[in-house]
């Protein structure tokens, strides 16, 4: 699989890193009571390390705000997906379990601070590409919202917007039914080496079953 970057983002962000892996006849179980635990234990760590006042310092949660303000886009309204996770966590609130899928990408995305979506890969057609939204699209989101586009950056294949690092859209979200699906790592970052990704896909595949899990990764320049 190849998602395309669009032409001129690198103009407004530039050095940005994406990576993006494949994971077929994967099984989505209810909650999995060992991951279950291993996301409450890694929120018990973020409220003992970190406070509300100083989450923000985080270097992904910093990255990212800072490339929503390039975008011209307010992170206090429209906040990255992983900072929410950290926000609810810091809060002590709990997070929801759904199923194998959705949890494993909230684990994931707790522990290497950064947005990640998980997304079912038969309900995507066409070319992908990471891109800005237009003035007037929208897409109907996870959050129970229409979510307008414009100016934010988005994922997206012939058929419109699916996915972005602050929420992603029903289309293509994860459930019992799912076999396929496509994990996106937005906003990475040159710390993460080769084994960080082996880790991933082994901790998805720990959970899902399947096979691939081989990351790609596309960096605007």
């Amino acid at each position: 699989m190849k998602i395309r970057m669009e032409e001129g983002l690198g103009d407004i962000c530039r050095g940005l890193l994406f990576g993006f892996a494949v994971y077929e006849h994967v099984t989505i179980r209810p909650p999995d009571d060992e991951l279950t635990a291993r996301i409450q234990a890694l929120q018990g760590h973020l409220r003992a390390h970190h406070t509300l006042e100083n989450f923000k310092n985080l270097k992904g949660v910093d990255n990212a705000r800072g490339i929503f303000k390039k975008l011209g886009i307010d992170p206090s309204r429209y906040r990255p997906s992983h900072e929410a996770l950290i926000r609810r966590s810091l809060q002590g609130k709990d997070i929801f379990f759904l199923n194998t899928g959705v949890d494993v990408n909230n684990l994931l995305s707790l522990q290497y601070q950064l947005a990640m979506g998980l997304y079912n890969l038969d309900a995507i057609e066409g070319e992908l590409t990471f891109r800005t939204g237009m003035a007037g699209e929208y897409y109907a989101a996870l959050n129970g919202r229409d979510v307008e586009t414009d100016n934010k950056l988005i994922l997206s294949d012939e058929k419109g917007p699916f996915g972005s690092p602050y929420v992603d859209s029903t289309r293509t979200k994860i459930d019992a039914h799912v076999q396929h699906v496509l994990h996106v790592v937005y906003f990475a970052d040159n710390s993460l080496r080769d084994e960080h990704w082996v880790e991933m896909a082994r901790t998805i595949k720990a959970y899902l079953g399947g096979t691939g899990g081989i990351y790609q990764i596309i960096e605007t320049k």
